[in-house]
């Protein structure tokens, strides 16, 4: 009888990040999903509080959403 080992492969995905059209870069792995979203909220202010949806893993990426309130106020 052939002795089978059980492996497990480790398979780091790439986290891609979601404004609306807009694909944005991971800036860093050592940026929490919030660090990115605090990160692009200077050159996006949309973004600030802006709630982080995800992942959604899909051919080898994680995909994190950033998706705004949209109300009224009063």
């Amino acid at each position: 009888m052939k002795n089978e080992k059980n492996t497990a492969k480790i398979q780091t995905l790439t986290r891609i990040f979601k404004f609306g059209a807009l694909v944005l870069e991971d800036p860093g792995s050592h940026f929490s999903e919030t660090d990115v979203r605090d990160y692009y909220s200077a050159h996006y202010p949309h973004l600030t509080g802006a709630a982080v949806k995800g992942p959604v893993v899909d051919s080898g990426k994680a995909i994190w959403t950033f998706e705004t309130k949209v109300g009224t106020k009063g």
